[in-house]
């Protein structure tokens, strides 16, 4: 299972943090969701507990400002990923990209225009991602799939960050 990805920053520092992932549950086990990103610092990863092996989500990455002369425009920072996949890329110059769902993976950064001094956003942090072991499985468990958190909109010069991917639950038998 993993837990929601959270939502990438928009650029420039008046863009807001993104939204938070929220965690997935089963049974005992909780996959947290990732933490939204400020325009400064990528969203931290999820984190696990109740579950047999446990692994925290990926950080978001940070994106690249406008430089001077004021002819480059900035790359939103990639979102954070967990091992399922489905973190969404940086785009130059545009709006970020959103993170594949049911991954958990955290989305991208907004990118800025070429106005020197820009600051591109920050990618969202990825779900936590836990495996569970139940070698004497009841009738029914208690479950709750996290969902992405939102992108936020991006400040002057700069477009707004993508939205996290939702969680994941995947049950197997084994005889």
């Amino acid at each position: 299972m993993c837990g929601g990805g959270a939502g990438g920053s928009g650029g420039n520092t008046t863009a807001a943090a993104g939204g938070n992932g929220t965690a997935t549950t089963f049974g005992p086990g909780t996959a947290g969701g990732g933490q939204g990103a400020t325009f400064t610092n990528g969203g931290a990863g999820g984190t696990v507990t109740g579950c047999t092996i446990s692994y925290t989500g990926g950080s978001g990455f940070v994106g690249m400002a406008s430089l001077q002369p004021a002819t480059v425009a900035g790359t939103g920072g990639n979102g954070g990923d967990n091992g399922f996949g489905g973190n969404a890329s940086g785009v130059y110059g545009g709006i970020g990209n959103n993170a594949v769902a049911n991954s958990g993976a955290g989305g991208a950064g907004g990118g800025s225009t070429n106005t020197a001094n820009t600051i591109a956003g920050t990618g969202g942090g990825a779900g936590g991602r836990g495996l569970l072991y139940i070698n004497n499985p009841a009738a029914t468990y208690a479950y709750s799939v996290g969902g992405g958190g939102t992108g936020t909109a991006g400040g002057t010069n700069a477009f707004a960050g993508g939205n996290g991917g939702s969680g994941r639950i995947i049950v197997m038998e084994y005889y």
